[in-house]
């Protein structure tokens, strides 16, 4: 259990590295989505795009001052064990606690106690099936999301006394603004599932929030792409993805537990530089979620082919495989 009697800050997603912070965040106990393993490992997970961070780089978390780590995503292991095991030796090391991966033992470190406005709140992380995960690792593994999984940790968060709890959940579609009719209908069954707030990650890009529910948080740091993407011990092609200017910000809300106000926050990166300033994100009525989500297929196609059009002016060449069916729809990253 950890003890921290201030709001709840949550971060999107983070791929640590030398960045400089100007100016910061309000006091509070801190969590993050730690989007990119921080391993030196070289041996990379076949068939997909694999992210790491080099680990000396933990010292960006601790200028942001996070506490804890949401681990529950598609990244974790992409280095196999040995980038897991570095990662969590790194994250030790310096005083920071996840949550989110373990064994089925230890409920996959669900759920993570600690205290805000003098009340105990449940940290929970999951991965859904829709951003792809990899889930296992000699023996261990990321919590996926499961319906009886996420009911079971409630009640064991309630059991230790948590008077609110909150889910972190990583899901959905990448680089698109717009939540998916799935990711409404699960952020419906996660409040049925007796949790008190959602906190989703995964997008890249800020994506409004509905009431207690934050459907994308967008980029504090994610670093540009030019990476191979293996496949039968050879690469298959290499996957460039740059910034574009949704890629840049997030939103950060501030939960004053138990029962009061959320405060949204924005962060900014400009080259190194990385500031937070108070701001907002668009708050869409429930009723109103359905009509959104069905225009989310063309939306995402709309960005990604804004994004490839902005490759092809830096450097112009035909778009690969890869690339096209991201636009149409038959693949993600």
């Amino acid at each position: 259990m950890t003890r921290q009697d201030t709001p709840l800050i949550f971060l999107g997603d983070v791929q640590c590295a030398a960045l400089s912070v100007r100016s910061s965040l309000p006091a509070g106990f801190v969590v993050a989505n730690l989007e990119a393993p921080l391993t030196h490992a070289a041996k990379r997970a076949e068939g997909k795009i694999c992210l790491k961070a080099n680990p000396a780089h933990v010292t960006l978390l601790r200028d942001l001052g996070v506490r804890a780590v949401s681990l529950a995503n598609n990244h974790l292991l992409d280095y196999g064990e040995e980038g897991v095991d570095e990662t969590l030796r790194t994250l030790s090391a310096a005083g920071i606690a996840h949550f989110g991966f373990g064994s089925a033992e230890d409920h996959y470190g669900n759920p993570l106690v600690v205290h805000a406005g003098g009340a105990a709140v449940g940290l929970l992380s999951y991965a859904h099936p829709s951003c792809r995960p990899l889930t296992q690792t000699g023996g261990r593994g990321i919590a996926l999301y499961d319906p009886a999984r996420v009911q079971a940790d409630v009640a064991r968060a309630r059991a230790l006394g948590c008077v609110s709890v909150v889910v972190c959940l990583h899901w959905g579609n990448e680089d698109c603004p717009v939540p998916t009719a799935q990711q409404v209908a699960v952020a419906r069954e996660v409040y049925a599932l007796g949790a008190d707030h959602l906190i989703g990650h995964h997008s890249h890009i800020v994506q409004p929030r509905s009431g207690r529910t934050f459907f994308g948080l967008g980029n504090v740091h994610m670093a540009e792409l030019n990476e191979p993407v293996i496949q039968g011990g050879a690469v298959s092609h290499v996957f460039r993805k740059i910034h574009m200017p949704w890629n840049t910000w997030s939103v950060v809300p501030i939960l004053d537990l138990p029962g009061g106000q959320t405060r949204v926050w924005r962060s900014r990166l400009r080259g190194s530089e990385l500031s937070f300033t108070p701001g907002g994100v668009m708050n869409v009525p429930p009723p109103l979620l359905a009509p959104l989500a069905r225009a989310e297929p063309l939306v995402r196609r709309l960005y990604y082919w804004t994004r490839l059009a902005r490759l092809f002016w830096q450097q112009p060449r035909l778009p690969n495989r890869a690339q096209l069916a991201l636009v149409f729809g038959r693949s993600r990253p």
